[in-house]
Parts: structure tokens; sequence; C-alpha cells
């Protein structure tokens, strides 16, 4: 296509150009404003790096706000200046100092890593790609930086936001590959659980991690573990709340209640490895929703642990607030927008909840995962609860398809 026309098409420049010089509001007052902000960019150095690591924000928060902020602060200048050439009647310095930082960054950066080193690539690196559109046509842009910037964009700012747009991986936004989900229901609320739920008191989770570790090849598949905040079933004031919890199994929708620290290998042994549950995991001749279907039989445990199926439509929702505060803030909003229209359209009975912690991979909260079907979201905010809801409780392949921008991944249900 021609050049301008990404961003800012040529008709669109010339009718601000217009507005501009008639002194029409608010287009001028925008216009003093953009060239106050060019002209400050000249001040200002750049800020490149060879390798544009970026640490996650709850792992280094100085290193992370610092790098982000370099890449942030020279896109801004540039793509200011490139606007403003445009704008100001091809004004050729603000061409040329839109180009300087560009140049910084074709002439030195060569990859991104860390842990969202592609994430902030990927977002922030967009106004550095939209000024150089803005002068592709420049003629003042020497021919070699020209060339050795659009290798950048092509080597560096691309592949980050492919490996976002992609989810290449479980730091893309993906899901990492599990055919169980198990959710350790205990009195614990989500603002107490610490950073890793492996280090909560007690040594549940710990003692659960143990026995799921040394049964890997006996079990032969992945299971996914998260805490859920629930009012646990404890049979007898002597029972220690830490030691005791409510088992949550998904997808085979089964509640397994009261079970004591002393009988996690016993249950792992009989759910897991002897694949004795409402789903046969290790069956390869019928699919979960066959299986879900059909009148499979509980498991048998101890006569002290209680079993039984769970019904309707599940939500999980991380609420993790000492993982990641986002999920920490907007988790709780979510589970209350829940509540709040599972009551408006009276599907108390049919749509269910847990707030569970942190389960890996996502950068954009809010996360929910939708069961029986498996399928993970991100980016979920509260004004998407009735969507999410009616479109599971209606099996609406339309609404679904509604979701789509907020798809992350899926439990693995392939054979």
């Amino acid at each position: 296509y021609n050049h301008p026309g990404g961003m800012h098409p040529q008709h669109q420049i010339d009718f601000v150009k217009l507005q501009v010089s008639s002194k029409q509001q608010p287009y001028y007052d925008a216009y003093r404003q953009l060239i106050s902000y060019a002209d400050a960019a000249f001040n200002h150095t750049t800020h490149a790096l060879a390798d544009f690591a970026v640490p996650g924000y709850y792992i280094d928060p100085v290193l992370h706000q610092k790098n982000s902020a370099g890449l942030q602060s020279d896109a801004f200048d540039a793509y200011a200046c490139a606007l403003a050439y445009w704008i100001s009647d091809g004004q050729f310095k603000y061409a040329n100092q839109s180009i300087r930082f560009l140049k910084a960054w074709a002439d030195l950066n060569t990859k991104y890593s860390d842990y969202d080193g592609s994430l902030v690539m990927a977002y922030s690196g967009t106004a550095m790609v939209m000024a150089g559109e803005l002068l592709l046509n420049y003629d003042g842009w020497d021919h070699i930086d020209k060339e050795k910037y659009l290798q950048w964009v092509q080597n560096v700012y691309l592949k980050a936001s492919n490996e976002i747009r992609l989810r290449k991986n479980n730091w893309g936004d993906w899901v990492e590959k599990h055919r169980r989900h198990l959710c350790i229901g205990q009195s614990i609320p989500p603002s107490q659980w610490p950073n890793d739920i492996k280090d909560l008191k007690g040594d549940y989770i710990a003692e659960l991690l143990r026995v799921l570790k040394e049964k890997k090849d006996s079990i032969g598949y992945a299971v996914k573990l998260s805490s859920a905040s629930v009012v646990t079933t404890a049979t007898t004031t002597t029972d220690i709340p830490s030691h005791i919890a409510d088992w949550y199994v998904f997808p085979d929708q089964i509640k397994i209640a009261n079970v004591n620290i002393e009988q996690i290998e016993q249950v792992i042994q009989t759910l897991f490895v002897d694949d004795e549950s409402i789903i046969k995991i290790k069956d390869k001749t019928k699919t979960i929703d066959e299986q879900l279907k059909a009148d499979n039989n509980l498991p048998a445990f101890d006569d002290n642990i209680r079993c039984e199926r769970l019904h309707g439509l599940w939500l999980l929702v991380c609420c993790h607030y000492q993982r990641d505060r986002r999920c920490g803030v907007i988790g709780p909003m979510i589970v209350d927008e829940i509540e709040k229209y599972v009551r408006e359209v009276d599907l108390i009975d049919k749509v269910h909840w847990l707030k569970i912690s942190h389960v890996g991979g996502h950068k954009f909260a809010g996360n929910v995962i939708v069961y029986p079907s498996g399928t993970w979201y991100g980016r979920v905010l509260t004004c998407h609860v009735p969507v999410l809801i009616d479109a599971y409780i209606s099996s609406s392949e339309d609404l679904k398809s509604k979701l789509k921008p907020l798809y992350r991944g899926h439990l693995d249900t392939t054979w």
C-alpha cells in the first residue's frame, strides 16, 4: 500500500493539516501539544539495548520499569517527531530527529529476553513501527540506515509480536499441556496465599507435590495443581484445617471431600495411577464428553472421605494477589460479577465458581477457566462475564466466537 497509509493514511493527514492551518479546535491545540513533544525530543538521549531484557515485574520491578521505560520513551519520541514532520508541512528537522531514535535501535538492538521481553517489545515497539511507516518514503533517510531499520522490524519486533500472537510457549499466554486439573480447597483466603502455594502452612500442598512428582511416571500425564479458597467440610473439631482439604477434580467434575494429609498418597494412587474415576484418562476408546455422559461409578476411598459429582458450569478464577497483583485485584471483581449475574438470571443451581491460585503462563489478568470444557480465557473483565456464562450455558457457538480474543488455550483432550 501507499505510505503513509498504516495508522494514518494520507487523506487523514491532509484533513488534519487543513484544520490546523485554519486554527480549528481541538486540532490546533492538539498540534501545538504535538510540536512541544517533538521539540522536547531533541534534548532526549536514546535508550537502545543490545539485549532488550525485561524481567517480570514481580521478579525485579526496578529493572522491569527501567528497561520498559527506555523503549517506551524512544518509541514515543520517534512517533511524535514523525507525525510532527507531516503535520508541520514537512519540517525536515522532525523527520531527522525521529530517524535518530529508529537508527539507535536498529544499530544496536538484536534481541529481547527474560520473562517480559517479548511482551514489552510487542506493545511498546509498535510506535517505532508507526514512526518508520510514516517516514518510509522520506528522501532524507539514508538507504543503508533504512534497510537496517527494516531488518530490525523483521528480526526483533515482528518476532516478538508473533511470539505473543501465536502463543508460542507458556510465557506467551499459552497453557501448559495437562489432562487433569486438581484444585485443593481449604479455608484459606486468597490474600493469605504465599507467592508459591507449596509454602502454604501445614505442608499439605508440599506433600501433594511430593507424591505427584514421585508417581509422575506411573500417572503418565500432566496434572495441573491449584489452591482453592473454600469452606471445607472437616468432620470433627480435632481436624487441623491445614492438614485437611476438599479436592475438586476437573474435567471429571467430582469433589472428594475430607482428605487428610496422611491420605494423599492413597487418593493419588486410586485417582490418577489406577485411573478409577468418572473419566478414565487412560481409556483411549471414549472421549471425555462421552465418559461424562455415561453413568460411571465414583471412585471409592476410606469411609471418612466423601465423593460426589459436580454438576453444571464451573468457572475457576485466578485471585492470587501475592503472585500477581493484577489477578489479586481483578479476580475478586470477576467473582463478584459472576455471583451477581447468576442471581439476576436465576442460574444459581447451574453455575458455580472457585477462587484459585496462579495457574501459570498468563500475562493478562483476569484469568478464567471454564469446566467441563476445559477452556482457558485471559484478559477477562467484568463486562465479559454475562457473555461467558451465556455462551456455555446455552452452548452457543456464536457467543463463544465473541470470546475468541480472550482465548488462551485448552485442557488437553486429544488421544
